[in-house]
């Protein structure tokens, strides 16, 4: 019960001091596990795939 009251205090004292964020949700689908956009099936390079494409994007 002690730790109940603690966590319910807890939360009531940050939740006074917090400040309003934004929080963006962002998701990819049907990579198939391509972190760098080297195409090993091919054998070259190509530029527009890949997680490392997917990061230059985001930032």
């Amino acid at each position: 019960m002690k730790k109940l009251i603690l966590v319910i205090f807890l939360t009531l004292v940050l939740s006074v001091s917090a400040k309003e964020v934004k929080i963006v949700f962002l998701e990819t689908s049907d990579i198939h596990g391509r972190l760098f956009s080297y195409d090993y099936a091919v054998g070259e390079q190509k530029p527009n795939n890949g997680l490392t494409r997917i990061a230059t994007l985001i930032k």
